[in-house]
């Protein structure tokens, strides 16, 4: 713990409050720069510190990979080989672990396995040729016209947490709003609804036509089960909730339905130790699974749930800021958690674009690779950066390109 109190007084007042407040649910609102993910190493690690748990005990759900990796790097630095005993996942790879690990949740997967691409088409179509009552997206004339669409809008209702059984319920009732919902898409979402239950159950019965007798499972169902499995079996529950005492979510906007369900499930319902953190206003970008409403649901749910916001930003010039809250304020209100104002810390002395032009590609290539190593000296050399980025001063340099193809010659230049 020797390099707790180094990383801590790194921290500003806001940080603090977030790193400190441990018990009850906790929302950390972050806009970007603000050192969000950061704090949860710092507040893991302030939790082992402060002998509330230990290491396994502690479990901090994350976005991606990438983000797992590195956010156990960061706590091996702070706290030291204990920090890798401290459960870093994502959504997907912590529901897999509860179905394979856990004997109590067996059942759910059984000896199913993961369904091909090709077998997943092969199945719509299936369904495509035996299902009644389907005629709205199974054109007479290209009886597959729609099978791709279907595919995405049932991977889009099993990431929102939607069950067969759900959505057939649900289209029962459903009529015009005026805004989403037109007479004319309502046959087509029952149709949907249909061939979604008819999918599920052909997955796991067996049927030779299309699948050996072992069953399938998809990508998105990982969660799915996981919830059932979790739901349903109460002495899993209890494993769960015993075994991890503080939850934590990085990048809280981008969980969807299921994650969330998933989430909950695991949580004790009357002052969990959870922890989210993420920005409310990075919800414009719905169309890549983001979401405003996880916010207001994560208030709905917990009426004791502390807000923290984080306004200073590290990143940004104050010009650039003050642009990029300026687009943001044209979102609704009601589509905002709160309005938070970033104040810029840094300042960059140099703030200008310079123009450059070459004759040659070869000229060009050069003279990047060459800048770059000016930009990298000019990094290690500031003091207005922290030393975690003086470490690793590329991080700090940005390559924008026109085509994809251009990268890899770039790639050749610096290992040259």
């Amino acid at each position: 713990m020797e390099n707790f109190e180094k990383f801590y007084k790194e921290l500003n007042i806001e940080q603090k409050k977030a790193v400190d407040t441990i018990e009850g649910p906790v929302l950390v609102l972050a806009g970007p720069g603000t050192g969000k993910t950061q704090i949860l190493s710092v507040r893991a690690a302030n939790i082992i510190r402060q002998k509330k748990a230990l290491p396994e005990n502690i479990l901090i759900l994350t976005y991606t990979n990438a983000a797992a990796k590195t956010m156990k790097e960061r706590l091996a630095k702070i706290i030291g080989f204990k920090g890798y005993d401290v459960y870093v996942a994502t959504f997907h790879s912590f529901a897999n672990s509860i179905l394979l690990d856990s004997e109590e949740a067996a059942n759910y997967i059984q000896e199913r396995i993961q369904i091909e691409d090709i077998e997943q088409v092969r199945a719509i179509e299936y369904i495509l040729d035996h299902a009644k009552d389907i005629s709205e997206i199974r054109p007479f004339n290209a009886p597959y016209n729609y099978e791709r669409e279907i595919r995405k809008r049932i991977s889009d209702l099993k990431r929102e947490g939607v069950s067969p059984e759900e959505f057939l319920e649900h289209v029962k009732t459903l009529k015009p709003d005026g805004a989403y919902i037109e007479e004319k898409h309502i046959p087509r979402i029952k149709a949907l609804a249909v061939v979604y239950d008819q999918y599920e159950k052909l997955k796991t019965s067996g049927n030779k036509e299309v699948f050996d007798e072992r069953g399938r499972y998809d990508y998105d169902d990982m969660i799915m089960m996981a919830i059932r499995a979790v739901n349903s079996e109460e002495v899993l529950k209890k494993k769960y909730q015993d075994q991890y005492q503080f939850f934590m979510v990085d990048e809280f906007q981008d969980a969807n339905g299921a994650q969330l369900k998933l989430l909950f499930s695991m949580l004790k319902p009357d002052n969990p130790n959870v922890c989210c953190v993420g920005d409310d206003d990075q919800s414009i970008y719905r169309f890549q699974g983001a979401s405003v409403g996880n916010f207001k649901e994560l208030k709905k749910k917990f009426k004791n749930l502390e807000t923290i916001s984080l306004k200073s930003n590290y990143r940004s010039t104050k010009e650039i800021i003050g642009l990029a809250q300026s687009l943001i304020k044209e979102v609704p209100e009601n589509e905002r958690t709160g309005d938070k104002e970033l104040i810029n810390v840094m300042d960059f002395k140099k703030k200008s674009i310079d123009y450059y032009e070459f004759t040659q590609e070869a000229e060009e290539l050069g003279f990047i690779v060459k800048k770059i190593k000016e930009l990298k000296h000019q990094i290690e050399s500031s003091k207005d950066i922290n030393p975690e980025e003086k470490e690793n001063p590329y991080n700090n340099i940005a390559i924008l390109v026109r085509k994809r193809d251009l990268i890899l010659r770039i790639i050749d230049k610096f290992l040259q």
